[in-house]
């Protein structure tokens, strides 16, 4: 069997527009395609009906895949939101009643840290049983603190991360250092906040899973560098959105704001907007407008041009004299098949 120039020209076209517009999908995309102007040149009538229909209910089905997979991905997403969000309210409620935020570690008198401000809240997200489980004059991680540490919380975990487990971890964190809400020399009160609880981040989730109860978090410059990391890289994978097939996917983390409210923010976003939203009084203005022209789907031109080479390299051997030339070479490669 063999083809001509023009030919090999017009399969390696449909077979690389096929590659762009659906990536491993296309290797089948392009296969359909062929398969059909062969089975039409056989057979014009039945048999090229039946490709016709395959080829169609193939293309409806690799348009539709991305759809159900985000539909998945938003059921998670929500559920991590609500996550985080109640983790919040308790760092709220926990303001209200002592007058101040819990402390990130909670230390003895030596200066050791014993356990986590995760700890602390355990009443307020009704864990009460561990709370009360606890020895907190010993550290998190000590034989008679073994068993509590161990329990998984729900809450503190979220299911769209590549570390979801059921182990007793955690994905949510507090931001530690100069400038923050818990800075050195101890936590503030939401009451500290002077610019403004609604442009200040309380929590932050975060891909490194650590036990829950260890006390660990991060500092400024880690979550700077969380926020500003390029869009996907493994170690600090987000929520993939993915809004439809002809838009680019996206990396959204989640924030609460200290006024309670639950931000999408999708990275990487500036130093500059990452600064002024984990510290409470260095005067910087949060742009909004920023976050959100980040959260708005952007077109994948990419594949939107693949898409239209694709069609129309599906589409040339219909045209005249487009037609007449592959309907020859076609019908020569057949007589070379079976000669």
């Amino acid at each position: 069997m063999r083809f001509s120039l023009t030919t090999l020209l017009w399969l390696f076209a449909l077979l690389a527009s096929a590659l762009v517009a659906f990536d491993g999908w296309g290797l089948l995309a392009a296969a359909a395609v062929a398969v059909f102007w062969v089975c039409l040149h056989r057979n014009p009538s039945g048999t090229a009906t039946g490709c016709v229909w395959v080829a169609i209910g193939a293309f409806i089905m690799l348009l539709l895949l991305p759809a159900v997979n985000e539909s998945r991905s938003y059921s998670r997403t929500g559920h991590c939101m609500n996550n985080i969000r109640q983790v919040g309210l308790a760092l709220e409620y926990y303001d209200t009643q002592h007058g101040a935020l819990p402390p990130a570690s909670m230390q003895n008198h030596a200066g050791l840290p014993l356990h986590s401000w995760r700890s602390l809240v355990l009443h307020n997200i009704e864990r009460a049983d561990l709370f009360d489980a606890l020895r907190w004059e010993e550290p998190w991680d000590s034989a008679n603190n073994k068993q509590a540490a161990s329990s998984p919380v729900d809450l503190y975990t979220c299911p769209s991360h590549s570390t979801y487990s059921t182990q007793p971890e955690t994905n949510y964190f507090v931001v530690t250092g100069p400038g923050t809400l818990w800075p050195p020399e101890g936590p503030r009160s939401l009451s500290d906040i002077r610019d403004g609880a609604e442009n200040t981040v309380m929590l932050i989730e975060g891909d490194t899973a650590i036990p829950w109860a260890k006390p660990a978090d991060l500092t400024v410059t880690e979550a700077v560098a969380l926020l500003t990391s390029p869009d996907n890289p493994p170690a600090v994978a987000g929520h993939v959105s993915d809004p439809g097939y002809f838009y680019l996917p996206a990396t959204v983390r989640h924030v609460v704001m200290a006024d309670g409210r639950v931000l999408g923010i999708e990275c990487p976003i500036s130093r500059e907007l990452a600064i002024a939203l984990l510290t409470v009084d260095g005067g910087e203005e949060v742009d909004f407008n920023e976050i959100n022209r980040h959260v708005e789907p952007r077109l994948d031109w990419r594949r939107c041009g693949g898409l239209a080479f694709f069609v129309l390299a599906s589409l040339a051997p219909a045209l005249s004299p487009t037609r007449r030339w592959l309907k020859g070479e076609l019908a020569h490669a057949l007589r070379g098949g079976t000669g």
